[in-house]
């Protein structure tokens, strides 16, 4: 994949295009080592004018043009149409504003602009900017470069699955499980550890760590020149967890009853 977004990097991107960070036009690259006897200063030229064309494209919304740069393998993917038709249904820019309370850290800048107060109520502009580095593979056919999707596919699906592993492995900053994700992995406790006792008189407090596995499939799909994650990794056959006992039932209990992988 060519653009390195999931819906998070979406808006992200959507926001410092918005907020003019824009795709600037740089000056042609330092030359890697080419072939023996090839033109490289006129060969990047041409490279970085391909590039840049695609990605002028896909800021513009313009998904026929992004298409017209596309390598016939990459043609073979998805048909014109159904391009454009996936990249519409997936690219409606957001709302700057909407996002703003969920940016995550790593902007080069965040600027505070202008103030308003009013009562016990303030606003205040701010301007965000990221920077979203991306690698764009082409193909050379007869004496044109092409933009080369099936080349960067893996590498934009490992860097997709690798940021959803960071997001799930990310700690809140409660640092505990709600107890409707703890529903979710009960099916999948895989074994238990005691780590403290405590006794008092006639009463007494086991401290248990569960250890839940999940093993299954990320399924992403493409939408034109973007993908998105479909699917989480949960196995095949998974049973749906029973619902929890209603509010009354569970304030009316003292103790609950032992977990189920310690019932003989």
């Amino acid at each position: 994949m060519i653009w390195p977004l999931d819906e998070r990097n979406l808006r992200l991107l959507t926001l410092s295009l918005l907020l003019g960070a824009g795709i600037a036009s740089a000056e042609v690259p330092p030359v890697s080592p080419t072939k023996a006897g090839e033109d490289s200063a006129g060969g990047v030229a041409r490279i970085v004018a391909v590039a840049e064309g695609y990605l002028g494209a896909l800021q513009e919304r313009d998904w026929g043009r992004a298409y017209d740069y596309l390598s016939t393998p990459s043609k073979q993917l998805l048909p014109k149409q159904e391009w454009i038709n996936s990249a519409q249904r997936k690219a409606a820019p957001p709302n700057p504003g909407s996002i703003l309370g969920s940016l995550p850290p790593g902007a080069d800048r965040c600027q505070v602009g202008e103030m308003t107060l009013s009562g016990s109520e303030a606003r205040v502009a701010l301007e965000a900017t990221y920077s979203l580095p991306l690698e764009i593979f082409l193909a050379k056919e007869g004496e044109d470069w092409k933009i080369d999707l099936a080349a960067s596919d893996r590498q934009m699906v490992s860097a997709m699955a690798t940021a959803f592993s960071a997001d799930v492995t990310a700690k809140s900053a409660g640092a505990s499980i709600p107890p409707e994700a703890r529903a979710l992995l009960s099916p999948f406790i895989k074994s238990h550890r005691v780590e403290q006792v405590e006794m008092e008189a006639e009463k007494a407090k086991v401290k248990v760590v569960e250890t839940a596995v999940v093993a299954g499939v990320l399924g992403l799909r493409r939408w034109g020149p973007f993908w998105e994650i479909v699917s989480a990794p949960v196995p095949p056959g998974a049973k749906k967890p029973a619902a929890p006992p209603k509010k009354q039932e569970q304030e009316g209990r003292e103790w609950l009853p032992a977990p189920r992988h310690w019932r003989r």
